[in-house]
């Protein structure tokens, strides 16, 4: 009899139901000796678990739900639920285990949260006996975006996925091609409302994948566990790990692996990589964009007796390897065969700067004690907040990352961590050993770096992210905070929010070199390519207009690129007055820009296009979103839109970005006629920018 495990993650304004970190291990699993072999028949048994996470050097624990009448001996689907229903529990009739991960409170389940679930499911399939084909996985509100994005990047662990309530935006959906998804939705969701997950299914129907979105006529935001029906389907679902067509694009190589194939390493690292592998009659045919090497698992690809593969054109013969398993392809001229895999003597550059900080490797923060006692005491309450960041930069996670003085690193292995190092070169004795091999050098309190303008540091707070020049299979990321006191005090508001990157979203836009003002507001941005070295991008001496730094004139210059795209009546966007949504949370991610020192250069980092979506609206909902919000400049509109101008007797055809839904859905009215909009370019904005130069 085999059996089943599905993950829940927590969603919108949910406390995570994390267990107390412990160093020592939870209760035995039924795996060993001192288990019970056979639970009792009608019994449901809740125990404690913990894997050791490498990340944090300690065990971190989650709790199992096993059902009635468990026997170890015997093989179970896997039911894997973060947040959720309690009364999502096993039954006779539909026996699996359930384990509920912490999500280390990081909101939408990136970076660490995505690390501590991904570990839960590794440690339950080594502690019980697991269906690996029946994994299922599904999550509440910004759970189910959350495991939506995690699915999307490791498709080929589960059978199926069911997100409940919200669907997620920026997904590479053509993921889901062998993932069945069935997506539960209430109609009257007010706070992710389902105009939103509409447009994404209407994107899922030309990729021919199965995908259905089940709307509730009279249900909200309360939908916490999949329906009956919904269950039933799931319990039939499995795993086909030698699916004979694989497609499959991501932003990083860390997160290159589906199925039978694997992305190794791209050729621009800060624009997405696909592939697209179909097995047929002649062998495996290939199709890459932006790959420079890639690899193939014979040992489970349906390959047969043929062994030819064909990467874009090019003929290939696989033949024996040293690795029985996996063989691996590079491109120069023409694709090739590697007779032998070298491990590189440095660590391959992947975009995403701190994202890369919590991602699973051991991390160390250091900080500095060379400078002054008011000085040293401010860098260690800096280090200590950073310890415990586990992605987004607007909450504290619930991650304890070791933290260490510069002059207390002994003997310590250095060579076994990532390294967060807190303080500047003349303060951070392990910062100022390895200042002279890095691409930047600071000289008279100001920066030089690639083929930019010397910019004064005074006042602002500097981010690098770069290998490890004594340990480069390593990587370290620089904060070095150059401010008075004053300017220290705001620094420790939150110092989450100079770590560029690190909550994981738009990884490819990402800046290495990032300095911002106390204020936040960005002085230079500046990447790196495939080799570690400053890319020179065009625009480095041309200011970006004043008026750009306030981010209402920038949001004006998307709207104005959204509305040229697509026939309608306006554009939103978020306006200066914004709130927020879900205890203050930025949807409105455009920058803020010192306008002294910020230039074309600094906003060509950017690469990943925006998401829109275009509906229609009456008259009178015009007039109740002008006196919420637009009236108040919390949303602006390209063209303006004046009260005045409002026709009660008439629809207009607006366009928004998707990630605004959850404040239109506030007034309690869904938008009606949605579709996918235009995508909209960071490369179109700047034109737009530059237009208004000349």
């Amino acid at each position: 009899m085999k059996y089943a495990f599905i993950l829940f993650v927590c969603g919108f304004g949910c406390p995570t139901e994390a267990l107390a970190e412990t160093q020592a291990a939870g209760a035995s699993s039924p795996k060993s000796a001192d288990a019970k072999s056979v639970q009792d028949a009608d019994a449901i048994t809740t125990l404690s678990e913990s894997y050791f996470s490498e990340a944090e050097g300690r065990r971190q624990g989650f709790q199992v739900v096993l059902p009635p009448g468990f026997q170890s001996d015997r093989k179970y689907p896997l039911f894997v639920q973060v947040f959720g229903g309690s009364d999502l529990l096993p039954t006779r009739e539909r026996p699996f285990i359930r384990v509920r991960p912490s999500g280390r409170g990081v909101w939408g389940y990136r970076s660490m949260s995505r690390y501590d679930v991904m570990q839960v499911i590794r440690r339950a399939k080594e502690a019980y006996h697991i269906d690996e084909n029946r994994v299922y996985m599904t999550g509440t509100s910004a759970g189910a975006t959350g495991i939506m994005h995690a699915a999307a990047q490791r498709p080929d662990v589960f059978a199926g996925v069911v997100p409940l309530v919200a669907f997620g935006n920026d997904l590479p959906l053509e993921n889901f091609r062998n993932l069945p998804i069935r997506c539960e939705h209430g109609i009257n969701d007010w706070t992710s409302a389902i105009c939103n997950v509409r447009v994404q299914f209407q994107k899922l129907k030309p990729l021919d994948q199965d995908a259905v979105l089940n709307e509730h006529p009279t249900a909200g935001h309360g939908v916490r566990v999949p329906p009956p029906a919904t269950m039933d389907w799931l319990f039939n679902l499995k795993r086909n790990p030698q699916t004979l067509h694989v497609v499959y694009s991501c932003e990083h190589p860390r997160d290159g692996r589906a199925y039978w194939v694997k992305i190794e390493e791209f050729v621009d690292p800060h624009a997405v990589a696909r592939i697209d592998a179909k097995v047929n009659g002649n062998g495996v045919a290939v199709t890459t964009r932006n790959i420079r090497r890639l690899s193939l698992d014979v040992s489970t690809a349906p390959l047969g007796d043929n062994r030819q593969v064909t990467i874009d054109g090019d003929s290939v013969t696989i033949t024996r390897t040293a690795d029985p398993k996996w063989v691996t392809f590079a491109k120069e001229k023409n694709w090739r065969l590697l007779a032998r895999v070298d491990t590189p003597k440095r660590r391959i550059y992947g975009a995403g700067a701190a994202a890369n900080l919590f991602q699973g490797d051991p991390l160390l923060v250091v900080y500095g004690t060379g400078g002054d006692d008011a000085e040293n005491r401010f860098l260690l309450q800096a280090a200590n907040v950073l310890s415990h960041s586990g992605g987004p930069t607007f909450q504290a996670a619930s991650v304890s990352f070791p933290v260490r003085a510069d002059s207390k690193l002994g003997d310590l292995p250095l060579e076994k961590y990532n390294l967060l190092l807190v303080g500047t070169p003349e303060n951070n004795s392990l910062l100022g050993r390895i200042a002279s091999k890095l691409p930047y050098r600071i000289e008279d309190g100001a920066l030089r770096a690639g083929d930019r303008k010397p910019l004064a540091l005074n006042g602002s707070v500097l981010g690098f992210h770069y290998f490890n020049p004594e340990h480069p299979g390593r990587i370290i990321h620089v904060l070095s905070p150059y401010l008075d006191d004053a300017e220290r005090n705001r620094f420790l508001r939150n110092p989450r929010k100079f770590l560029s990157g690190s909550e994981g979203f738009k990884m490819i836009d990402q800046a290495d070199l990032l300095v911002r003002g106390v204020d936040l507001r960005i002085r230079r941005e500046m990447q790196l390519d495939r080799n570690w070295r400053f890319i020179a991008y065009a625009g480095a001496d041309k200011q970006a207009p004043d008026r750009f730094s306030d981010r209402a004139h920038l949001a004006t210059a998307h709207m104005k690129v959204m509305q040229q795209a697509v026939e309608v009546d306006f554009a939103m966007w978020w306006g200066p007055e914004d709130k927020g949504l879900f205890g203050g949370y930025d949807f409105n991610w455009l920058p803020t820009f010192d306008p002294t020192s910020y230039t074309l250069a600094d906003f060509a980092v950017r690469h990943r296009e925006t998401e829109t979506m275009t509906a229609v609206i009456s008259g009178s909902e015009l007039q109740d979103i002008f006196k919420r919000w637009i009236g108040t400049r919390e949303l602006i509109t390209w063209p303006t839109v004046t009260n005045e101008t409002i026709n009660v007797d008439r629809s207009y055809k607006i366009v928004i970005p998707m990630d605004m839904v959850p404040k239109l859905g506030i007034r309690r009215k869904v938008l009606s006629m949605v579709a996918a909009g235009p995508s909209i370019l960071p490369a179109q904005v700047a034109a737009e920018i530059h237009r208004k130069v000349e």
